[in-house]
């Protein structure tokens, strides 16, 4: 072999090597495939031949291959082929349509075992849509989908591109197996979806007149669509085309064939109404339709329950799809005793009574207390600027039979509630509630009277100003119990009020005395504590003033003083006018600090104290001198 014919095989090998890492699939290519498509290597769908240039005999033979693999249910390796065919660039309408379906099939296995994601399945329905948008399987799939995400207006969005191709002859028989098909019963309670979809559209049951004495035949019960949450079976049987809400009955015969879903519970049947989202039930009237709505729809799958007694039909709205714990938005109950006797009802309105709650809280005409319960407002003085409330346990009922209980709001805070006032204000508001409640053959009545912003502790409110106990006869208030609060705190705040007065006055008068004392004296200095004895030279040459003790004269012009009640803590005052101290008292000194000075204490004996030449003296009238110490 010479050497240009070896560079022409390298060459021509190179090409076929570049040519598989491109175009071909190595093993290790589809082992991330398989491992991404959660099945192991051992079920990996045969390598379809590697095509770096396709004929058309080959496309033949490989769009073969992939139908033998879709109609053995082998989807996968469907897809694989057919996906390396794509890769090649053949565009052919059989390849789309097959790899489309090869799709659906797969993905709709995949998600079913649970070893795709929602996200991961939307994904592939999107693929097979866009490779073969005349099917309608992909754009239900997607619709389906979306709806059980919650996002309603896109699964919409796909359902009416899938219910278009649907509606064609064709496709006729795939439309009515969809018909019924739990997966739409989100979707159903899109408000337009009967007018939007109408051959998807669940039929309200027919009614049916049952002659007198005639008993309903069993094959007359239109049930359908059944589905569980939780513990609890359901069976849907009917829809208020109106409104979009669907009714459904609690089956308690246990699901079994042949069994009759009216039986069992004790003669209870319980219905739940699922109300769509735009359908206000605060409005009370179309509420009240809707439970006679189900009601009707009810007695037509279980007509025995208008003939027989001792039944019982409870029925309960609840908003969008019902779930476990779901709270309970309107409920109604049906009772009858006898076979003759009227149907009575319950009836309650969680969402109405609410909204009207929230609108006498704006209006300020009710409000909630602190430890339960509620005031409603009776009435206002605006002269008196007086506010007269009546206290329930209930936001929707205020009065209590044969029991008034009334808070007096004061909203000036300036008024004098002497005892001809309150009273005033207490028979006002006994009458009011006794007029709103139509208490006139009698009733106990409590009253408070507090303050604006008033605490109420579950008792009564805090602070209470007045409180009043008695009842009335033919509308009249007889007090019994009488207690003016207010004006006893009144009083013993006018008392403090002239004692601080006082004591104010004194005060000053000791501030006038103090600079007196100072100014007459020179006072330079105020030695604290136990400054002085420490060290007296501090303050030598100043005149100081000082609150000290007089203990006794040694001389008839020096005497000795005490600072405190240390044995030490003395001083010797010299120049001190002859017959000014008597006895022991307490002073306050004004001096000049000479230095120190020896003199003879009995314990201590000889001692060094300090020395200082009288001035003046305040002989103190109040503990500590308050008199001239402010």
């Amino acid at each position: 072999m010479n050497k240009k014919s070896a560079a022409f095989i390298v060459s021509i090998m190179l090409l076929v090597f570049i040519g598989a890492a491109f175009y071909g699939e190595t093993e290790k290519d589809y082992i991330l495939a398989a491992n991404k498509a959660n099945f192991s290597t051992e079920d990996m769908p045969i390598r379809p031949k590697q095509l770096s240039a396709l004929s058309g005999k080959d496309v033949r033979r490989e769009i073969a291959r992939a139908k033998n693999s879709f109609n053995a249910k082998k989807y996968s390796e469907a897809i694989s082929i057919l996906e390396n065919i794509k890769r090649q660039g053949v565009s052919e309408m059989e390849v789309d349509q097959l790899l489309a379906m090869a799709y659906v099939n797969y993905s709709y296995i995949q998600m079913k075992e649970g070893k795709i994601t929602s996200e991961e399945f939307i994904e592939m329905n999107k693929k097979a849509y866009d490779l073969d948008p005349n099917r309608p399987e992909p754009s239900y799939n997607l619709a389906v989908t979306f709806g059980k995400k919650g996002d309603i207006e896109e699964g919409i969005k796909w359902l009416e591109k899938s219910y278009s191709i649907m509606s064609q002859d064709k496709y006729k028989t795939i439309l009515k197996s969809f018909t019924d098909d739990p997966d739409l019963n989100i979707l159903r309670r899109y408000p337009e979806f009967n007018s939007r979809f109408p051959k998807l559209a669940l039929k309200a049951p027919e009614e049916k007149v049952i002659p007198r004495g005639e008993k309903p035949k069993e094959e007359e019960k239109p049930l359908s669509t059944s589905w569980r949450v939780g513990a609890k079976r359901f069976n849907l049987i009917g829809v208020d085309n109106e409104s979009g809400t669907r009714f459904s009955m609690v089956d308690k015969s246990g699901g079994m064939a042949g069994s009759d879903p009216c039986k069992g519970g004790w003669g209870i049947i319980e219905v739940i109404g699922e109300v769509p989202s735009n359908v206000s039930l605060e409005d009370d009237s179309l509420a009240q339709s809707l439970t006679e709505r189900g009601k009707d729809i009810a007695l037509k799958v279980c007509p025995r329950f208008s003939i027989e007694g001792g039944k019982r039909l409870n029925l309960w709205l609840f908003k969008e799809e019902y779930k476990e714990k779901a709270d309970v938005v309107v409920s109604a109950e049906w009772s009858k005793d006898y076979p003759r006797q009227p149907m009575t009802k319950k009836y309650q309105n969680k969402a109405y009574e609410n909204a009207r709650y929230a609108g006498k809280l704006a209006a300020g005409t009710i409000r909630p207390l602190e430890q339960g319960g509620f005031i409603h407002l009776l009435g206002d003085d605006p002269q008196t600027r007086t506010k007269f409330w009546h206290v329930s346990g209930s936001r929707e009922e205020k009065c209590i039979k044969g029991r008034v209980s009334i808070i007096i709001e004061i909203q000036d805070k300036g008024i004098i509630l002497n005892d001809a006032i309150a009273n005033s204000l207490v028979i006002e508001g006994v009458k009011l509630a006794v007029d709103d409640c139509n208490e006139k053959r009698g009733a106990d009545f409590s009253v408070w009277v507090a303050p604006v912003g008033f605490k109420y502790t579950g008792w009564s409110p805090e602070p209470v100003l007045v409180y009043a106990y008695g009842h009335t006869e033919l509308g009249e208030p007889k007090i019994v119990t009488w207690n003016n609060k207010f004006l006893i705190a009144e009083q013993e705040r006018l008392k403090k009020e002239e004692a601080r007065m006082r004591e104010q006055e004194e005060r000053q008068k000791a501030r006038t005395r103090f600079n007196e004392f100072v100014q007459k004296y020179g006072v330079q200095d105020w030695p604290r504590g136990k400054a002085l004895s420490a060290n007296p030279f501090l303050y030598e040459g100043k005149s100081i003033g000082i609150r000290c003790t007089f203990i006794q004269m040694q001389t008839a012009t020096q005497g000795l003083f005490m600072i405190g009640g240390g044995l030490l803590d003395i001083f010797i005052a010299s120049n001190i006018p002859k017959g000014i101290f008597k006895m022991k008292s307490e002073v306050i000194l004004a001096g000049r600090v000479l230095g120190t000075v020896e003199t003879k204490l009995p314990v201590a004996g000889s001692v060094m104290v300090p020395h200082m030449k009288f001035l003046g003296v305040h002989f103190c009238q109040e503990s500590a001198c308050r008199d001239i110490i402010p």
